[in-house]
């Protein structure tokens, strides 16, 4: 019970902009979760695709592929991979490479989006602790000139401003942290699919309309 009291009272010393930081580092949890279990999800399963998918392509057997390509659902290296076969017959090889990298920046990007929510959390709790510096200072120097330096009214403007500050960089350091930590497996991600398509797109050249 005290503890509950304890983190009420901090959160009081800092108003309203440290209950914003809070949500935001909330928000940064949730996202950073999602993307740990989204990317090792991904990477499971885009190594499971690629071998039945690389089997069923080298026995030529189109039906098994369109129903792998299928069974995945919006794996991103499936649909790359339904992108090209989609084309393969009526395109030359270099059209075909084309289609390929345009589909896998499309999905390169749709693996990164959640990202962009941690780089602008990263970005903006300091500089809402740094707002909150601004406020409770400009509290403390009102104190100053309206009560002639009432020490526990003094306090409380400087303690707005020290707990604003270390609120956002508490909330901002990890999350920068985890951030580049995030975007490094997407990088990652992004190379092994790119190096798995590569592999695949020797097979897509030989496939004819009738197949798919």
């Amino acid at each position: 019970m005290n503890n509950i009291s304890g983190s009420f009272e901090l959160f009081s010393l800092g108003g309203i902009i440290v209950i914003f930081i809070g949500i935001l580092s909330i928000i940064a949890i949730a996202v950073i979760l999602e993307r740990f279990f989204y990317y090792r999800r991904v990477k499971i399963l885009m190594d499971k695709a690629f071998k039945e998918i690389k089997l069923a392509l080298a026995a030529k057997d189109y039906d098994k592929v369109l129903a792998l390509i299928k069974s995945y659902g919006k794996l991103p290296l499936t649909t790359i991979l339904k992108a090209g076969i989609e084309q393969a017959p009526y395109v030359d090889m270099d059209e075909l490479k084309e289609i390929i990298k345009d589909e896998g920046f499309r999905q390169s990007y749709y693996m990164k989006r959640r990202l962009t929510a941690l780089s602008t959390i990263g970005t903006v709790a300091p500089l809402l602790g740094l707002l909150g510096t601004v406020t409770g200072m400009i509290r403390a120097f009102m104190v100053i000139a309206n009560t002639m330096g009432n020490p526990e009214a003094l306090a409380g403007g400087i303690s707005e401003a020290l707990f604003t500050t270390a609120a956002g960089l508490t909330v901002a350091i990890p999350v920068i942290i985890f951030y580049s930590i995030l975007a490094g497996k997407n990088r990652l991600l992004t190379i092994d699919m790119e190096e798995k398509m590569g592999q695949i797109m020797k097979y897509l050249k030989g496939m004819r309309a009738e197949d798919i």
